[in-house]
This record gives C-alpha cells, structure tokens and sequence, in this order.
C-alpha cells in the first residue's frame, strides 16, 4: 500500500513543485520535470519507546547517585545497597535489595530507606495495565513510529524561503531555496539547486490548522533581507488561537507577547528579596462562609491564571504575538491585503484577518491591531472549513464547510452576494459512483466497499477551495472539493462578478490538495481509502493527476498518462504505509465527522 501525497505547494517564481509525503518533501523542478532534492521530518517515537527511555535514563540517575555515595548498583530493575554494619574489628556486608525503587519519582541516596532482607518471598508484582495505545491489535502505535505528517506547506513570493508544519511534533520550520544552476566545488548539498537549508525550528503549543504568509508590500521591491524581514508567519492551531511570527528567527531574540508575571519589587526596579510566599490553608472541602468563598475562588483565579502565563513563556521561547483567539474549533484563518482611500485621498495598504470556526462564524478583523473585530459573516448552518479570497477578486470572499453550499461574500461589508448549490452536483457524482461499482464488479476489478448508498446519507463537506486562472480561455474560476469524491466542482466568474457552475471534472481517487502549474491542474487524489471509498475503474496506483480544459472551453479532460512530471512524481514516491498506518492517516485526511455537532449542541445542550 502506497502513501499518498497529502500537500502539494507549487511556487511559480523558481517554478518549483513542492510535494509533502508522509513527513518527506521533495522537491521537483517543473521545467526539467525532474526529482531535485528531499527533506525528512524527524521521526516521533512511539510510545512503547518513549517510556523505554525515561525508565533507563531515571535508572542511569539513581545509578550514578548511588555509585557515587554508596557504592551501590542497579540489576534486573533492583536496587542493590551496600550497608556496613558490625564492630570495629570487623564489618559484616550485607546487600539490601528494595524492589520498585525506580519508580519513585523523588529518590535520593539519603532518603533511601535500609530494610533487612526477610526469608519470606517476595510478593507477587501487579498485573500492569495495558492503556489502549499501547495494546497490540487495538489499532494503538506500540511497536511503530507515529507519522510526522507535513500538514501544510506555503512560501515566500521570491521563492527564496519555504514554511512548512508538521503534526506531530507541532513545530513550524523555515528552510532557505536554493536556486543555483549547478552545484559548485565547495558548495553543501543544501547550497545546489533545490536544497532545502533549515533556518529556524519553532514548536507550537498545540497542532497547527493553517498556515500563511504575510507580505508587506512596502518591502516588495528592496533587497533579499529586506524583504524576509518583512514577511510574517500567520498561523493558527485547532484551540483557536493565532499568532504571528517573524520568517527569520533570530536566536538571540527571545521576546514574547506573554510574558512570566513579574514580582511588584521588579516592577518597581528594586533589588530587594521577594516577599515570602504566603501559606494558603489546605483546602478542607468546606467553605462555610461568602467570605471564605470568595477568597477560594480567588485563588483559585491567580492560580489558573499565572499557570497559564508560565505554560505558555514556558513553551513559546521566541519571538511572537497573540494576535486573536475564538472560543469554538478554530478550522481556517486568510490574510488580505489591499489598498484603501482614506478621507484625504490618500491610498495605503490596509491588512485585516479572516478567521472560520466550528461554530459557524467567520470573523473580520484588523490586523495588527486583531483586537479590533470589524464584524461577522454569518449566514452558515453549519462549521465553515474553508475560505478563499481570489487574487482576482480580493473584494470577495468564497466560503464552505459542513453545508452543501458555497456563499460568495463582500467580506468588508459582511454581506452574502451569492448562494452556490452543491447538492444537486454532489447527487450527480454519488449516482456515477454506483454505476461503476457494478461495473467494478462484472470485471471482477478490486475496489473498495461503498459506504453511502444514497445521496441523503452523504453529507457534504468541503475540504478545498482553490484559484485558476485560465490564461488561454481568459476565465477566472474556482475548484471545490468534497470529501470522500473523486471529483472537482468547477465555478466560473462572469462579467457581473457572480460565480455560475461550469462543469465537474473527475479524477482517480479522492481529492487530497491540488497545484494550479499554468494551465495545468494537478491533483493529489487517494485511490485506496476506507472511509467514503467510492469506487474507479482505475487500478488505484496513482499519486497525482493532471487534469486540463478541453478545447471546448468548458470539460477538463485527464493528462496523467501524458504528462512527464505526473509520471515522475508517481514513480519517485514510493513510500510504502501499513493497514495500521493508513487508518490512522485516514482520520487526519477524513475528519469531517469529527466537526459536525450532535444533536443537543444544536438545541443548545437541552
């Protein structure tokens, strides 16, 4: 079983092509359609591994501790204590063993208690329990490493620099492109053409759902420096929060947005000794009065709250600010950039963040200061999941989720324009996919079981909105994806500005990301999926494919088998993956059920 490409990134200044794999990015040159160079995530070990190697490093410290005050050793997870006991004119050895020292969290050679060996045995250790991750058969990561996907990937308008976010350690990377010609005498292999360079690692407190670039376009026409300098991270995680990081991290600088509380004699600029912590009275689970309640809760306030500021100076060592945060499952978060008129007349750049959640908002709001909320776009019934500000139509934003329509917005003035079905296309899809699976089954081809067999148990989720701009029809349209289809619903701009659907173009396999190279669209499609596994005719062998407008300016015909760099890229990718492996890559790529909300959080928890 084949890894598919889950991200695709294509930078059309140096007209490189950027494939994530598993936790591997390789790089291909689109112009010699060829394998340049491939980065490799860390790996994160499982958790079997992990406890390994706490115990022995825990042992190695009692060891060193009791070898150097004792003379004691470490055998068969028992600690062996040599203890003199006797007269001056000889001393009896007798070796104490005491079972389970190790774990203790606090031990030390003084604390260690000498106990003298009984002639009764031992007794029988507990049955240790076995938590789910670790028991084997029950789909836990025991014996494996966990997958350090890349889960998104975006670069500089130079091409000079490429972001990239992995899952499972949460860390943000900044790699420097090469763009040489041809490796030198000297030179390291990141220095060739293509060589991905790391700058700067920087892990997030929790899991990353977007990532975007930030340009300011003051510095668009300045040297290479200037211009990194005035690029800026917009990231956000799942819990809601966003912030905002420089590309290039300075080591030395270790400023942050939220800073450990400091004492009143710092503040002040005095060096005297802080003031002893006070005692808190142990809390006896009874509060008898409305003063003593107050006071706990109080407490209880400072407690969480200066937690909280620790955490996070704790985690968060460099460089960054806070800029918003939503209450509800933060899902997709878009910079704009544009120019405004001010009362004088004068034009200047204005930048202002648009952010979806869970909860059906879609949040207007100034960026830096994101404290200035402008407004909402509401209008969803259900989570919004993904948003689109066309670079031929920055006015507009085009937004879907967990409803099976689109909604075409004048963001500024947070008004819907259009109202884009997708019902009807998404039936139409649901209805070729049961003709081929009787297909697939008087050829006796393999395929996968169909798990929806009507339209009205489908429930349409949109997983991706792209641009393409079709230079040779001179058309401006928008691709759409659902999870679970093999298909990409096409929108086409008219002269009004509306959005009218123009065709469904069908691929191989389910919709993964997609990269607009020219006129070409290519498209990362997972042909061997369990959940919402629609059958194809095709052998579900393919990573990528390519799809490109017929000459009747409206159908999109397949390319695969005709295109060099597909061809490339399916056969470089060779990444196998086991059947553990993909059903846990599955609830990363199909996460849609986990979104929608039960029935008493629509009623409002009645």
């Amino acid at each position: 079983m084949r890894h598919p490409v889950q991200k695709l990134y294509y930078c059309a200044r140096n007209k490189f092509l950027y494939t994530g794999i598993a936790g591997t990015i390789q790089v291909f040159d689109t112009a010699s359609e060829s394998l340049l160079r491939q980065w490799e995530a860390p790996e994160i070990p499982s958790v079997v591994e992990k406890k390994q190697n706490q115990q022995q490093q825990q042992k190695e410290e009692i060891q060193s501790a009791f070898t150097g005050e004792r003379g004691g050793s470490i055998s068969n997870g028992k600690v062996e204590v040599e203890v003199a006991t006797g007269d001056e004119e000889g001393v009896a050895v007798k070796k104490r063993k005491m079972n389970d020292i190790t774990s203790s969290p606090r031990v030390t050679p003084a604390t260690v208690p000498v106990i003298e060996r009984r002639s009764t045995p031992e007794p029988a250790q507990k049955r240790k329990k076995v938590s789910f991750r670790e028991a084997p058969g029950m789909g836990g990561c025991s014996s494996q490493k966990r997958l350090n996907l890349v889960t998104n990937m975006v670069g500089t308008s130079s091409g000079r620099h490429l972001v990239v976010a992995t899952n499972e350690d949460k860390t943000v990377r900044v790699f420097r492109v090469s763009g040489l010609v041809k490796g030198r005498e000297g030179h390291k292999e990141e220095d060739v053409k293509g060589g991905l360079k790391l700058l700067s690692e920087r892990q997030m407190p929790k899991r990353l759902c977007s990532l975007q670039l930030l340009e300011n376009k003051q510095f668009m026409s300045e040297e290479e420096e200037t211009v990194a300098n005035g690029v800026v991270i917009i990231c956000g995680d799942k819990f809601g929060d966003v912030y905002s990081l420089p590309l290039i991290h300075n080591l030395d600088d270790t400023e942050t947005s939220t800073p450990a509380p400091a004492t009143e004699s710092a503040q002040n600029g005095s060096s005297a000794a802080p003031e002893p912590e006070r005692k808190v009275p142990r809390d006896t689970g009874i509060i008898t009065t409305a003063r003593n309640k107050r006071a706990a809760r109080k407490a209880t306030e400072m407690k969480s709250r200066n937690s909280i500021a620790n955490l996070q100076a704790k985690e968060l060592q460099f460089k960054h600010k806070l800029l918003l945060g939503h209450i509800s499952l933060l899902l997709d978060v878009v910079p704009v950039t544009i120019q405004v008129e001010l009362p004088d007349g004068e034009k200047k750049w204005r930048t202002w963040i648009l952010s979806a959640d869970k909860d059906e908002h879609i949040r207007v709001s100034r960026y830096p200061h994101s404290y200035v909320i402008e407004g909402f776009c509401l209008g969803h019934n259900s989570y919004v999941s993904k948003l689109l500000v066309p670079s031929f139509d920055q006015q507009t934003l085009i937004s879907g989720g967990g409803d099976d329509y689109l909604l075409r917005w004048d963001w500024k003035a947070k008004e819907v324009l259009q109202k884009l079905d997708l019902k009807e296309h998404v039936a139409n899809v649901l209805e070729i996919v049961k003709h081929n699976k009787e297909k697939i089954k008087e050829s006796n081809i393999s395929g996968g079981a169909l798990v929806v067999d009507s339209e009205d148990e489908f429930q349409t989720s949109v997983t991706g909105l792209w641009e393409f701009k079709d230079e040779v029809h001179k058309r401006n349209q928008v691709l759409v994806s659902v999870e679970g289809l093999p298909a990409l619903f096409v929108f086409t701009q008219n002269v009004t500005g509306t959005f009218e659907y123009t065709t469904t173009a069908g691929v191989q396999g389910n919709v993964l990301d997609v990269a607009v190279i020219g006129n070409r669209i290519l498209v990362s499609i997972d042909s061997q999926s369990t959940p919402y596994r629609l059958p194809t005719l095709g052998e579900g062998t393919e990573l990528i494919d390519c799809l490109q407008p017929e000459e009747d300016h409206k159908h999109f015909g397949i390319r695969t088998d005709h295109d060099k760099l597909v061809t490339t890229i399916n056969s470089k990718a060779s990444w196998g993956i086991t059947a553990e492996q993909k059903e846990k890559l599955n609830d990363f790529l199909y996460g849609a059920k986990h979104l929608r909300k039960f029935e008493s959080e629509e009623r409002g928890g009645d």
